[in-house]
C-alpha cells in the first residue's frame, strides 16, 4: 500500500514569550524555500523545540494514535499535518482529501446559522447545489442538534458544535482524518455512534487520532507513536504501546510519595471502607447509599432504583478532575456497573462541599451483598487522586434466587455502563 502520510525529519520550533514574533504563513513559507529556516543551536536559550526530528510514514487505510503528556508535541504535529502550520525545518507530505478536526467550530463562521455553514462549507468542497442539498441531510441526521440548526453557531454548546463538526467532516467522504480529543466532547450516545463512524471509516480510509483516552486509543488504532518532550519515543502496535505508556506512568505515580488511608468503620453508615487520599486538596467526607425517594436505605428489592450519594470537599479547585461512582460485588471486589462525571459541567473548578450522586435504576442484580466504590483522578495527567472502597457489605439485594425472565447483571472486569445510569450534581440545600 503506497504510503499517503509522510513525515521526514520534522524540527517545529517556537520563540518563547520575552522574544515572541508574529509571522505570518506567508513569511514563514518564503523562509522554508530560502531553507534559511534552519533549527537554532541548541545553546540558543530563546528556542523552544515543540517537534524535534521526527519522521514516519503512513500508509492508506490504517490508522495511527498518537499518544503522550500534555505539551508532547501532538497536536502541533496533527496541525502540521492538516496544514493550519509549517515545520520549521523537515518534509511533510499528505495525499488526499483531509478532514482535519482540530477544534470545536474550526471552518465555521460564528456568525451564520449550523444549515447555513454546512451550505458552505459544501460550496467549498466543490458541490453543486443538489449534491449539498442531499449532503446536509445526511449531516444533520447524524449531528441530531433539532431546531438548533437554524441557530447562529456563536449560539452553540461545545457538546452541539463537537457534534456538528464531526458529522460533517465525516459526511464529506474524506481520504484522511485527522481527529483531536473530538471524541471526548458530547454526550454518550453521540459519543457511541461517532466511535462507530470512524470505525467504519478506518480500512477506507486513514485516520491520525490524538487522545488522552487510550482506551479509545486502542480501540480505534492498529498503530501508536509515543511522543515525549518533542521525541519519538516509540512506535509500534497500539496495545503495546498504550501498555509501556500507562507502565511508565504507574511508576512515576509510584515515585511520587505515598497516600494517605484511613480505614472507615461507622455502624451509623452500615459500613466499613478504606478510604484513600492522595490530594492534599480533597477529601471525601461521607458515602451514603438511598432509595428513589432519597431516604437513606441499604436493603433493596431486585429491580430497585440505587441512588449513591458522594460527599466531597475541597479546599482548592481542582481541575479535569474525573469521579467515578460504582456498585461492586463484595466477594469478589469487581465492578458490577458504574457511572462518572463525563457528561456534567467542570465540577473541580470551585471549593468547599460538593455533592454527587449515582442513579443505578431498576437494577436487576442477583440478590447478593454490594459495596460501593469511588474512584477520583486526573484522566490528563494519568494521576489518581483518591478513592473509597468497601470492604464489607453495605446493600443486601432481596428477592427470588432464580427467574428465567430476569437479567442479571454479573461482576465484570472492567466498567460497564448499564442503561440509564447516570451521574447528578446536587447542592447540600437540596438534601
Amino acid at each position: 500500500m503506497p504510503e499517503v502520510i509522510q513525515v521526514q525529519n520534522v524540527y517545529k520550533q517556537y520563540d518563547t514569550i520575552g522574544t515572541l514574533r508574529i509571522r505570518t504563513i506567508l513569511q514563514d513559507a518564503v523562509r522554508a524555500i530560502r531553507n534559511t529556516s534552519s533549527v537554532r543551536k541548541s545553546s540558543d536559550p530563546d528556542a523552544h523545540y515543540v517537534l524535534n526530528d521526527i519522521s514516519f510514514g503512513l500508509e492508506e487505510g490504517k490508522s495511527l494514535g498518537l499518544v503522550g503528556h500534555n505539551g508532547s508535541g501532538k497536536t502541533t504535529l496533527l496541525r502540521i499535518l492538516a496544514g493550519v502550520s509549517l515545520p520549521t525545518k523537515g518534509r511533510v507530505r499528505v495525499v488526499g482529501k483531509v478532514a482535519p478536526l482540530l477544534a470545536l467550530g474550526a471552518g465555521f463562521h460564528q456568525e451564520l446559522s449550523g444549515y447555513e455553514n454546512l451550505f458552505l462549507n459544501c460550496t467549498l468542497m466543490g458541490l453543486s447545489r443538489q449534491q449539498s442539498l442531499q449532503r446536509i441531510d445526511q449531516i444533520i441526521d447524524f449531528a441530531d442538534i433539532g431546531e438548533y440548526i437554524k441557530v447562529p453557531i456563536k449560539r452553540y454548546s461545545s457538546g452541539m458544535l463537537a457534534r456538528l463538526g464531526f458529522s460533517a467532516a465525516i459526511h464529506m467522504e474524506p481520504e484522511v482524518i485527522l481527529l483531536d480529543e473530538v471524541l471526548a466532547v458530547g454526550d454518550y450516545n453521540f459519543s457511541v455512534k461517532a466511535s462507530n463512524a470512524i470505525q467504519e471509516f478506518v480500512g477506507r480510509g486513514t485516520l491520525v487520532f490524538v487522545s488522552h483516552d487510550l482506551n479509545s486509543v486502542k480501540r480505534l488504532c492498529e498503530r501508536a507513536l509515543w511522543i515525549d518532550h518533542g521525541h519519538v519515543l516509540a512506535d509500534g502496535p497500539a496495545s503495546n504501546i498504550v501498555a509501556d505508556y500507562l507502565e511508565v506512568q504507574q511508576q512515576k505515580l509510584q515515585a511520587g510519595g505515598t497516600p494517605t488511608t484511613v480505614r472507615i468503620t461507622d455502624d451509623s453508615l452500615n459500613t466499613e471502607a478504606n478510604k484513600v487520599i492522595r490530594d492534599s486538596r480533597l477529601d471525601i467526607v461521607h458515602v451514603t447509599t438511598h432509595n428513589k425517594a432519597g431516604d437513606p436505605q441499604t436493603k433493596f428489592e431486585f429491580g430497585d432504583d440505587i441512588i449513591i450519594r458522594c460527599h466531597l470537599r475541597l479546599s482548592e479547585p481542582i481541575p479535569d478532575m474525573r469521579v467515578t461512582i460504582g456498585l461492586t460485588d463484595i466477594a469478589t471486589q469487581t465492578f458490577i456497573t458504574a457511572c462518572d462525571n463525563q457528561q456534567l459541567a467542570p465540577i473541580g473548578d470551585k471549593t468547599g462541599d460538593l455533592i454527587l450522586e449515582g442513579y443505578f435504576p431498576a437494577m436487576k442484580i442477583r440478590p447478593r451483598g454490594l459495596g460501593v466504590r469511588i474512584s477520583l483522578s486526573n484522566p490528563i495527567l494519568m494521576k489518581p487522586l483518591g478513592s473509597w472502597n468497601d470492604i464489607v457489605q453495605r446493600i443486601l439485594i432481596v428477592g427470588p434466587k432464580r427467574d428465567v425472565e430476569h437479567h442479571y447483571f454479573e461482576p465484570q472486569g472492567d466498567l460497564v455502563y448499564t442503561p440509564n445510569v447516570k451521574m447528578l450534581r446536587k447542592s447540600i440545600e437540596d438534601i
